[in-house]
């Protein structure tokens, strides 16, 4: 037999191989979650969360995470005491990943103001500390709330009121909810998108002791291990 024949018979054993990983191959390319974080810009989140951080929230959906601030930087600023600093999140293409959220948030307020924030979690439901570290002033709280699924850290802060004119000593409060309608109750999200939220939140809270002045601040290396949400 020929050598032109065995070639013109390994042709479709050849094709077809090929065929078969260039299909597996788009198999997997479909379905990494690092696919739909794309629109991240350098100062989406204060330059502070990257694409690593948000990926667990994005899922595998087809679609695209853009991330956005309405403030540039975490520096003081009137704006603070008004609406606070959110990263807002949002998804274009295909169905909403279900413990997105709407991105974190960061706020300032009195001791008073963060006790209401607190009773007002535990009556929506049940709410468990988190060890995230100490400070001065009153320590640092952390809790987790089971109505919306949020992760809350609230250290000592002093701030300037831009209402009263005066100096406050309270709490900047860092705030994640897995959820994009926290009225829709889903299901308590897995593990490692509560660990990934935690990160969240910590990586926002040491970027704000930065900034602002949280003096005695002592924030953990990395987030303690959540726990399943209370029910």
């Amino acid at each position: 037999m020929s050598e032109p024949t065995h070639r013109r018979r390994r042709l479709p054993l050849v094709v077809a191989a090929v065929v078969v990983v260039v299909a597996a191959a788009v198999v997997v390319l479909a379905v990494r979650p690092w696919q739909t974080v794309t629109n991240l810009p350098p100062q989406a989140c204060w330059g502070v969360l990257t694409a690593d951080d948000l990926r667990p929230l994005a899922g595998q959906g087809g679609g695209t995470l853009s991330a956005a601030t309405d403030t540039t930087t975490l520096q003081p600023a009137s704006q603070a005491t008004k609406g606070g600093y959110h990263c807002v999140l949002s998804w274009q293409g295909g169905q909403t990943p279900r413990y997105l959220g709407s991105g974190p948030t960061i706020a300032l307020y009195t001791a008073a103001q963060l006790r209401q924030a607190q009773a007002l979690d535990a009556s929506r439901g049940a709410v468990r500390s988190l060890p995230f570290g100490t400070g001065t002033g009153g320590g640092i709280i952390a809790w987790q709330a089971s109505y919306g699924y949020s992760i809350d850290l609230a250290f000592p802060c002093t701030y300037h009121d831009s209402f009263s004119g005066q100096v406050d000593h309270g709490y900047a409060r860092v705030s994640v909810n897995a959820a994009v309608d926290p009225g829709a109750s889903p299901a308590p999200p897995p593990g490692h998108v509560r660990q990934a939220d935690a990160g969240i939140v910590l990586k926002l809270a040491k970027a704000f002791t930065q900034q602002y002045p949280c003096g005695g601040v002592r924030l953990p290396a990395s987030a303690p291990s959540i726990p399943a949400y209370p029910s």
